[in-house]
């Protein structure tokens, strides 16, 4: 079993410091844009829990979305409540075993359990040699998300 808690927690910290006027601005995650990015959290945090859990989602089987226009204006809690259901869902010894499905797949449920966790921490970072470039353009950014958040004061820092 692996502990989602930590990545899930850190994650949450980084949504809630992005501010409404961010959500159009492209990240550097394949021309999506920060708000949709947003939403493609959103839809997993909600998937990768119905996974853990056995209970299929309302809509039947979908594939992961990222699409600004499905955020709505209540994001701000709505995505932290699901992140940390998604947490508290994996930390359930049942959630690891037997099969499982998510994002219109079957699948066992413990590589469920590493996608979930690597789709938290792929929205807080992306590969290494991108993040060493940003880095050194903006030291605290740590990820598609954080990158956007903060990208107005760091790239005015200089």
């Amino acid at each position: 079993m692996l502990d989602l808690e930590p990545a899930t927690r850190v994650l949450t910290g980084i949504v809630a410091g992005v501010r409404d006027e961010q959500l159009t601005v492209p990240t550097p995650c394949a021309e999506t844009s920060l708000g949709a990015l947003l939403d493609h959290v959103d839809g997993l945090s909600l998937a990768f829990t119905a996974a853990a859990t056995k209970t299929p989602l309302d809509g039947g089987r979908q594939g992961p979305s990222a699409d600004v226009s499905r955020l709505g204006s209540d994001w701000r809690t709505r995505i932290p409540q699901r992140l940390a259901a998604l947490a508290s869902a994996w930390r359930e010894q049942s959630a690891w075993t037997g099969m499982t499905q998510a994002g219109g797949l079957d699948l066992p449920a413990e590589v469920a359990g590493i996608v979930a966790l690597d789709e938290v921490i792929a929205r807080m970072g992306y590969r290494r040699r991108e993040r060493s470039e940003l880095q050194q353009r903006a030291p605290t950014a740590d990820g598609c998300i954080r990158v956007r958040a903060v990208g107005d004061r760091t790239e005015s820092a200089g």
